[in-house]
């Protein structure tokens, strides 16, 4: 009776349901060995697996529920459609398979002027990752997701006289151009490597730029740091908007990221700090210190690079300060809009009980201001001294304001169907595109059906991809996307519809 009443005990675990899948790599198919496996119930109660060589997992002794799994494993993003509940009844097994996407990399080498490797030599993608060169001059960025990145190498900025004119090495952005807008874009793909990159430096006609910062109350601040930025022609994605009643995404802004850092320096004991090697064109110059309450001081400002050095630049830090923010139809109106610093600032943390009637924690320079989205209503437009500047940069120092906000409550829905769509995604993007892009996007169901709700009226762009690679939105849409779309009009308060068919996702 004991060895029984012991093999009772050992079999109860087991006793119950389970969940069993397998996990593959989305681009070649292949199983997955070695990847984390979550389940989650109704009340996040956690069940954990690992896959074997074969992909496969299986987690037994499950009570009757819903589950939700969770995959993941170095090197790979999971790609499943949605992580939807599965329901466990009796000893029969559920199922969820999933696919993960391997990340890709890209890599390359930087030369001197006489194709000779250069080592020891930044270089930077945009958007957001370094490298340093190694004695070969090679660099790699791996763990990178699908999309096209930008390749500057920074060299030191060491200067020389040339036939009576000063000469410098200056970043360049590949293939060989000194501008970030002259750069070409590099598309790197889920699993692959984007490598045989070449990058060579060469010196140009440079000026100096000095000056000095100050303080508030005009006193030279010392090991400040001073960031020389130029244009960017690069999208990021500024903000996810998420619906508090389901937890889902409903909506996602993109916009030029800030400038880019072309070089930074860090003042003098008297405050005084220089660019050795600035070649013409339009620049910003941003300063920044920090303090002991973690709120920094910053301060920036233009200027133009001609025939001539430029002696004397002045940056006056200043302390953060408020905007108000007014609204006819809303108790909270700063809730409605989102400013994403331009020149480089750090991010806004704006606290929802807070702000309230006003932004608070802004720092002096541009600020680019997007309208909140979701439920019913939507932000039509913000006016600031008589002129709409939603989607646009303004520049905010103390004293400017209000923002004045219009809302709107007229949306309606999109509906539609993908031939053969299920699983298949679906992106809304505005057709009016401007500088910043609000895009929203929905997973096709059974027969491939798909609704967008609460849609303001308007002309879209609305296009659907097979497969389950299409996670958001690539920031060149304009050039890969908006070719393959439908464009659809949507009515203030009445439902439009659309049929489609699926694309192959460009990545």
């Amino acid at each position: 009776m004991k060895v029984l009443a012991l093999a009772l005990v050992f079999l109860a675990p087991l006793i119950g349901g389970a969940v069993e899948g397998r996990v593959t790599n989305s681009v070649t198919g292949e199983p997955v060995a070695g990847a984390s496996v979550r389940l989650l119930d109704r009340h996040s109660y956690l069940y954990t697996a690992s896959t074997d060589s074969n992909g496969s997992y299986r987690v037994m002794g499950l009570d009757d529920g819903e589950y939700r799994g969770e995959f993941t494993r170095d090197g790979f993003q999971d790609s499943s459609p949605s992580r939807s509940f599965v329901k466990v009844t009796g000893d029969v097994p559920a199922r969820i398979d999933a696919r993960l996407n391997p990340w890709g990399s890209l890599s390359g080498r930087v030369v001197d002027e006489d194709g000779q490797p250069a080592r020891k030599v930044a270089v930077e993608i945009s958007p957001g990752a370094s490298a340093v060169t190694d004695d070969n001059g090679e660099f790699v960025f791996r763990s990178l997701r699908p999309g096209s990145y930008t390749v500057v190498a920074k060299p030191e900025a060491i200067t020389r006289m040339r036939d009576g004119e000063r000469f410098g090495a200056v970043p360049i952005y590949y293939p060989s151009a000194t501008q970030a807008d002259a750069a070409a874009k590099i598309p790197v793909r889920w699993g692959e490597d984007a490598g045989g990159i070449e990058i060579r430096l060469t010196s140009v006609p440079v000026r100096r730029v000095t000056g000095i910062v100050l303080d508030e109350s005009g006193k030279p601040v010392a090991r400040a740091t001073v960031k020389l930025m130029g244009k960017t022609s690069q999208m990021i994605q500024l903000f996810v908007s998420i619906d508090l009643r389901t937890g889902r995404a409903n909506s996602y802004t993109m916009a030029p990221s800030p400038g880019l850092e072309v070089a930074r320096v860090e003042t003098r004991e008297d405050g005084m700090f220089e660019f050795p090697a600035v070649q013409e064109g339009d620049w910003r110059v941003a300063a920044e210190i920090g303090r002991e309450d973690d709120m920094p001081l910053t301060a920036a400002a233009s200027i133009s690079v001609a025939d001539k050095d430029i002696d004397g630049l002045e940056l006056r830090l200043g302390s953060p300060f408020a905007v108000e923010v007014t609204s006819s139809d809303n108790a909270s109106p700063a809730r409605l809009v989102m400013l994403s610093p331009a020149d480089g600032q750090p991010h806004l943390n704006i606290d929802p009980e807070t702000n309230i009637n006003s932004v608070h924690g802004i720092l002096p320079g541009r600020y680019r201001l997007t309208g909140s989205y979701g439920g019913k209503s939507y932000v039509s437009s913000v006016m600031l001294g008589g002129t709409d500047v939603l989607g646009g940069v303004i520049d905010l120092s103390p004293g400017v304001g209000p923002l004045q906000v219009v809302t709107k409550r007229d949306t309606s829905a999109l509906r539609g169907t993908v031939e053969n769509g299920e699983g298949a995604t679906v992106f809304l993007v505005s057709k009016e595109l401007r500088e910043t892009i609000v895009y929203r996007m929905e997973v096709c169901g059974a027969g491939g059906a798909f609704e967008f709700t609460n849609v303001p009226p308007g002309d879209y762009f609305v296009v659907a991809f097979n497969g389950n690679n299409a996670t958001r939105l690539p920031e060149d849409f304009g050039n890969l996307i908006a070719p393959l779309a439908t464009g659809v009009r949507v009515e203030a308060t009445s439902a439009a519809s659309v049929n489609l068919r699926p694309n192959s996702w460009p990545w």
